[in-house]
Order: C-alpha cells, then sequence, then structure tokens
C-alpha cells in the first residue's frame, strides 16, 4: 500500500458554494480524485455542514496495509483495478479487514446538493479488489435533511452492493460456492469482463480482481430538493473498496453506439508513446470523427477520418500527461467510447 495522499476536491469551473457549480448548471458535484494536493474533508459532520466529510464510524484499526498503515478512514489509493505501477488514476480507498473484527463503518458525504429538476442524476465508479471471496460491499444512502451518518435522515438507499458472507471452499472461482448479502454483484456477477481480471496471485487458485465498474442513479424523486449523498462501506471482515468519478449532473440525452460498429479497440492499454486505434464496420459510413477527451470532458484532439469499412490509426501520445482519457469514434447515427489509460 501507498502511503496517505491528502485529496482536492475540484468543481467543474464557475463560483462554487455548499458543493455546488453555480456556473457550470449542468453539473452540481464533480469529485475525481485526480489531484491530490489538498485535504479539504471534515473528520465529522455537524449537521448542516457545506464540505464533503469522511467519517470513521467504527474507530478501529485496519489490517490491509502490507509495508504502511492504512488509515481507518477514505483515503487516496493509486487505482487497485489498473495494475500498473506507478499509479496514473486514482480513487478513494476503504478497508474492510479491521483488527478489531467489528463490522467497517466508512462514510463518505457529499455537501448539500439542490437538485434543480428531474433531469439529473448521480454516477460513480466502484470496485471490490478480490472476489468472490472477500467481495466488499457498500450502500449509498440520502438524506434530504442533516448530514450526520448513521442517523435515521439518512433514509433512502439508491444502491446496494453485495458483500461475501461466507463460503467454501475457500477460493473457489465459482459465485454458487459463496453466500452473498442482498444488493448487486461486482461486474454484474463476474460475468462482464470489462470490469475484473483474473488475479494468480491472490490465492492458490486465484481471485478475480475488481475493475472500477460505472453506476447510475437517477435523482428525479429529490427534484426541488436539497440533498447529501453518502457512500457508506458496511463490509464485515472483507478487504479493500473503491470508490472513483462522483459526478451529479444532468441527464444527456443518449446517443446509441454505432450499429455498424463490430470492433473497435485501443491497443497497447495502458499506452505508453503510441496507440493504435482501430475499427471496424459492417458498412462504410459518411462523416466520421475521432475524439480523445480527458477524465473532465475536455476535448484534447479529434480528427475526421477516411470512410472505410476497416481502419488502423496510430495515435502518438508522447506529450500526453498521464491519467485516464476517453476515445470517441463518431458517425451521423451514433457514437462509442473506449477508455485508456496513458502511462
Amino acid at each position: 500500500m501507498k502511503t496517505f495522499i491528502p485529496l482536492l476536491l475540484l468543481f467543474s469551473g464557475g463560483f462554487s458554494l455548499a458543493g455546488q457549480t453555480l456556473g457550470a448548471p449542468d453539473t452540481l458535484l464533480l469529485l475525481n480524485f485526480s489531484s491530490p494536493n489538498d485535504t479539504i474533508m471534515l473528520s465529522a459532520a455537524g449537521g448542516n455542514d457545506t464540505k464533503w466529510v469522511n467519517w470513521d464510524g467504527d474507530k478501529q484499526e485496519t489490517n490491509c496495509g502490507l509495508d504502511t498503515v492504512v488509515p481507518g478512514v477514505w483515503y487516496l489509493e493509486g487505482d487497485l483495478g489498473e495494475d500498473v505501477t506507478p499509479a496514473v488514476n486514482y480513487a478513494y480507498t476503504s478497508c474492510s479487514w479491521l483488527s478489531g473484527g467489528a463490522p467497517n463503518n466508512n462514510w463518505l458525504i457529499t455537501p448539500p446538493v439542490v437538485i434543480q429538476d428531474s433531469s439529473y442524476r448521480l454516477s460513480w465508479r466502484s470496485l471490490s479488489f478480490q472476489g468472490p471471496q472477500f467481495l466488499d460491499g457498500y450502500k449509498v444512502l440520502v438524506s434530504q435533511n442533516s448530514n450526520l451518518p448513521g442517523s435515521k435522515d439518512f433514509a433512502d438507499t439508491l444502491f446496494t452492493a453485495a458483500q461475501m458472507l461466507g463460503n467454501d471452499p475457500i477460493y473457489s472461482l465459482n459465485l454458487e460456492d459463496y453466500t452473498f448479502s442482498e444488493g448487486y454483484i461486482h461486474a454484474n456477477s463476474y460475468q462482464d469482463l470489462n470490469y475484473f481480471f483474473l488475479d494468480l496471485d491472490l490465492g492458490p487458485n486465484g481471485l478475480f480482481r475488481g475493475r472500477l465498474e460505472p453506476h447510475i442513479v437517477q435523482l428525479a424523486p429529490y427534484a426541488g430538493k436539497t440533498i447529501y449523498i453518502a457512500f457508506v462501506h458496511d463490509s464485515h471482515n472483507d478487504y479493500l473498496l473503491q470508490i472513483d468519478d462522483i459526478v451529479v449532473s444532468k441527464t444527456t440525452s443518449s446517443v446509441s453506439d454505432i450499429p455498424e460498429l463490430t470492433r473497435f479497440n485501443i491497443q497497447p492499454n495502458p499506452v505508453g508513446e503510441t496507440a493504435l486505434i482501430s475499427w471496424e464496420l459492417s458498412a462504410a459510413l459518411p462523416e466520421l470523427r475521432l475524439q480523445i477527451s480527458n477524465s473532465f470532458g475536455r476535448i484534447i484532439w479529434e480528427t475526421a477520418v477516411s470512410h472505410t469499412n476497416r481502419a488502423d490509426y496510430r495515435f502518438h501520445a508522447q506529450g500526453l500527461p498521464a491519467g485516464v482519457y476517453y476515445c470517441t469514434l463518431f458517425s451521423a447515427g451514433g457514437q462509442s467510447t473506449r477508455r485508456f489509460v496513458k502511462m
């Protein structure tokens, strides 16, 4: 484990008050853990705070650290799903393997967010470091009154991720050998290969290692209201959970994937000096455009591409800062995006 690094809360332009971005009403809240330069979170909630709260409700030491002591609260760590050193993406991390044996109780609470109308949604990404053995669960809760963790004000549950409750035999990769709590099991019960891989270093038979998976919840029931949102890591005796890219934003009109697109890849990923962006279409399409944007949505490069059924485009990434990027292929009838990491 790396040592603790302080955190900077980022807002998407404009004047900010109480966590709300008034100059950019389409995005009310943005926290992506990409600039670990400052800590502005409160360690306890007062009821009506206007800053983020990072609260350790169990007050117990952790057992997750190998070479260093892992904090008992949410802390910044390199993206465990990228499996690259040094880290190019960071996420907020919480350990549920506690020395005292009690259930973990770590709360990450947003500032108050005014949901202006029914078009807004909450999105985030999460991973459990390993599974099915030691699968970490968590909840996303909402309060319309105070930001006091554990209080009856956090009465609404937006999302529940399941945790492992028991297993036989140890280190099996078969979900039928485990008992889970109610809730969503990471990577669609380990069926979606985009969000996990087999790590043979985790146990004698290996275990599934999670990658950050996106989640979206509509906030229409809170239109016209002010809410606090809490990410609660409440697993018992599991291991590591990560949260990243927490955003409250307006729901944009969805554009479907390009129906004619049969293949769209970026290799290698993570990217070093160059990347090969390749795609294949079942029919040639006019008005194709290739675009690369950063994690804030800022376009950093784009070009028109020839109207061919198949293409291999060499992208030179030497001057690109390390981080997470998105490559999008646009057509007149849709778009398709692939995520990549620049080392």
